[in-house]
């Protein structure tokens, strides 16, 4: 696994150069994404209203880390691409990873998948 991969209560964290990811079970069937570049997570918690507290299955491996909850499974391979899986097991949504580092998905551009902008 590229990067470094740590579990907290119900929450995935995902580290590699300067970017850090955590996905966190939010309410009943949901996950939420959070990704920076700063030295640490911002503590806010935006428009997020606070949810009851869930118990998420989160998994960890050398090709593949994933945190389920509820219904909805998000899934990290070792190069940091993220898709989210519903309980049947299909794709629901996957982010267009462009890297050179992925052989398989090898596109030949010199843009970071993950594009992070300031709000």
């Amino acid at each position: 696994m590229n990067g470094i991969v740590t579990t907290a209560p119900n929450r995935l964290c995902w580290q590699y150069d300067d970017e850090i990811m955590w996905i966190d079970a939010c309410g009943k069937n949901g996950l939420r994404v959070r990704v920076t570049k700063m030295l640490e997570m911002p503590g806010r918690d935006w428009a997020i209203d606070p949810q009851p507290e869930e118990h998420a299955e989160i998994s960890l491996g050398e090709e593949l880390c994933s945190i389920k909850n509820g219904n909805i499974t998000a899934k990290i391979n070792k190069f940091g691409n993220v898709w989210f899986e519903n309980q049947k097991g299909e794709t629901v949504l996957k982010e267009q990873w462009l890297t050179k580092q992925d052989l398989k998905n090898h596109k030949a551009m010199l843009y970071f998948g993950r594009e992070l902008k300031p709000i």
